[in-house]
């Protein structure tokens, strides 16, 4: 999180280690579409490589977004569709 501009949307970091692969990390980001989620975590992730001593060694394989599921749902019960979908 310390590594983290304040105009990132970073909002949770979780951790997780996967056996033989290294660490996985889960970005919570709130920004305006999946793109600037993307940019903005891998921008993140090379920064803190970069910085942080204790994850020398480490190097990003895979960035992906993806949006969360109560996002959809709450378009779904307000009527709505996607950003950008004329059939909303």
């Amino acid at each position: 999180m310390r590594h983290a501009g304040a105009d990132t949307g970073l909002e949770h970091v979780s951790v997780h280690a996967e056996a033989g692969t290294g660490l996985v990390l889960g970005l919570f980001l709130v920004v305006d579409s999946l793109e600037a989620a993307e940019r903005g975590a891998r921008r993140m992730c090379h920064r803190v490589l970069s910085e942080a001593p204790q994850l020398r060694g480490f190097s990003l394989l895979r960035c992906s977004a993806e949006a969360p599921l109560a996002y959809y749902e709450k378009l779904i019960t307000k009527g709505e569709g996607p950003p950008g979908d004329a059939g909303g």
